[in-house]
């Protein structure tokens, strides 16, 4: 590596980077950084105001389950702009529904048993509309009501209200089926049977051909990693995270293209919890994703990006609780290291 001269800033990551920064590039990364956050934030009061608009001008009798899929990126108009806007972490793990906005005034059940035979791991969201603040939740790892076939309606309290709902099956079924919704106890809004290849889409979207515009909309965030010990880290993660599932927790930090990523988790780790990692581009465009399953894992970055990985419990734990992390500085600046210890109670999970 480089030796550090007098012209010369030596920077040390605590996610696995040892870059030797100089002056120079932090005239361009500087100014270039700050106005990818500015068109950032106008893309995304713009595009958030025009998917609020057109929801709400949906009646209740056109509502219908929308999963994210193929057919959402090419025939909804703006769809892209808006995921990448409002929730650019894709969550290439899980299968994603939507329905709503609907009105309640006294009550929401779902059918909990369609939920329960389409995916091992799920989430059931609903989000106050239009502000999408994150209302009620039911998760798979700690749902233990009784249901039966013939009564297989589950109540989730809310008060009056405008509602949308959100559901995210992990480790999918090949049914998939999200379920009926009956609001009030008497509207009956209809179930709907997903494509088990729905997730596929992801693949065309490595190879996205126009990703200038989204590089220009994402540089920002590949930069606030590269010096991310120099910031507040609450607005790292603010800026860098997506919003939505509660009882999911985010592990993150950047790549350079080149740059091997090694996990190693321990045994009981991987007993308790679920472990789904994603590589981004630093447009924000997924590039790799798999489920870590054994106690050690390594991928090559094949562009500048980022990495995070979402960890679900699988059993019924204390609220709170998740794996540590240490990242050790590597010597040299080709690998990052990150390890996952013996779960602990620490801060409260961080969404999606």
């Amino acid at each position: 590596m480089h030796k550090a001269k007098t012209t010369e800033l030596p920077c040390i990551s605590p996610y696995g980077w040892i870059d030797t920064v100089h002056y120079w590039s932090l005239l361009w990364e500087i100014p270039l950084a700050t106005l990818s956050l500015l068109l950032y934030r106008i893309m995304r009061a713009i595009f958030s105001r025009l998917y609020r608009f057109s929801l709400s001008r949906k009646s209740e009798a056109e509502l219908q389950w929308r999963v994210l899929s193929t057919n959402t990126i090419e025939n909804v108009p703006f769809a892209l702009p808006v995921i990448m806007t409002t929730g650019p972490r894709w969550n290439t793990h899980a299968v994603i529904g939507t329905l709503g906005p609907f009105q309640v005034s006294q009550s929401l059940e779902l059918d909990i048993n369609k939920i329960q035979q389409s995916a091992q791991s799920w989430v059931v969201v609903v989000y106050a509309f239009p502000s999408f603040e994150t209302v009620q939740s039911l998760d798979s790892h700690r749902f233990r009501q009784e249901v039966s076939e013939a009564e297989p309606w589950v109540t989730i309290d809310v008060p009056p209200g405008r509602y949308t709902l959100g559901v995210r099956y992990y480790d999918r079924a090949e049914t998939i089926t999200y379920p009926s919704v009956r609001l009030d106890g008497e509207r009956l809004l209809k179930p709907f049977l997903a494509d088990p290849k729905t997730n596929d889409f992801y693949h065309q979207l490595k190879d996205y051909p126009k990703k200038r515009f989204y590089l220009a909309l994402h540089y920002y965030s590949y930069v606030l990693l590269k010096y991310r010990r120099h910031l507040s880290s609450a607005w790292v993660t603010r800026e860098y995270l997506p919003v939505g599932a509660p009882d999911t927790k985010f592990f993150y930090g950047g790549l350079n293209k080149g740059q091997t990523l090694s996990v190693a988790l321990e045994p009981e780790v991987l007993e308790q919890f679920d472990f789904y990692l994603t590589l981004y581009d630093w447009s924000s465009f997924p590039m790799g994703w798999q489920r870590i399953t054994k106690p050690s894992y390594s991928v090559v970055a094949p562009h500048n990006g980022s990495y995070a990985f979402r960890v679900r419990p699988k059993n019924h734990i204390p609220t709170g609780t998740w794996p540590g992390e240490t990242t050790p500085i590597s010597e040299g600046s080709s690998q990052v290291s990150v390890q996952f210890t013996a779960a602990h109670t620490h801060d409260a999970p961080t969404d999606q």
